[in-house]
């Protein structure tokens, strides 16, 4: 019988040989999980040195997409779809090596962006909440609201340009540090996880 687990949608076989994998090097997940952590404590801490590298990294992705998206455009057996590969090819080229020769502009687009995001995502929160009075709607209320007044607080400070994107970074660090060291500490003890994803206990009904 292929007794199914209730995440992912692995077989009770799979999931044992994963976890089984991950208990005989928990060790490794957990200093992988500590040294993500210090890195984005570092990051956070140096969130302006992390914004320039992190755009000028960017930049070079962007620039090397052109550069392959320009070399298909050419090698490409479809003709009519030249021009258009071309110039977008052209245009990422260009963009990325912007990106990379001036970091500081580029930080500044990214955080004009991530504070547009903000606010519009803020105000479909907040509204979306006065709309349909959902239970505890309240709290979404409340969070589109913060949302939106961050995005206004990022737009209207030039400064942002220069920690916003770091410090996205850092706490995306952080998150990813905690994260595996969280499935180091579920690695070790693995049996105990397994027997409860295998054989929940659901409550009785009356009667």
């Amino acid at each position: 019988m292929n007794t199914r687990a209730y995440l992912w949608g692995l077989s009770l076989d799979e999931v044992r040989a994963e976890m089984e994998r991950l208990h005989q090097s928990w060790g490794w997940v957990l200093a992988a999980g500590i040294l993500l952590l210090c890195l984005g404590v570092i990051a956070t801490a140096a969130a302006a040195f992390t914004t320039v590298i992190s755009v000028g990294l960017l930049g070079s992705l962007v620039a090397l997409g052109g550069v392959v998206q320009i070399f298909h455009a050419f090698t490409s057996k479809f003709g009519q779809g030249l021009l258009f590969s071309l110039l977008a090819g052209i245009l990422y080229a260009v963009v990325g090596f912007a990106m990379m020769t001036h970091p500081g502009a580029g930080a500044a687009a990214i955080t004009l962006f991530a504070a547009c995001f903000l606010m519009i995502s803020g105000l479909l929160r907040a509204v979306s909440s006065l709309v349909m009075r959902f239970p505890r709607w309240g709290w979404w209320l409340l969070g589109g609201i913060v949302t939106t007044l961050l995005g206004f607080y990022i737009a209207s400070t030039p400064a942002a340009a220069l920690w916003l994107v770091g410090t996205f970074v850092g706490v995306e660090l952080m998150l990813s540090g905690c994260s595996w060291m969280a499935l180091a500490f579920a690695a070790r003890d693995y049996q105990p996880l397994l027997e409860g994803a295998v054989r929940p206990e659901f409550p009785r009904r009356a009667g």
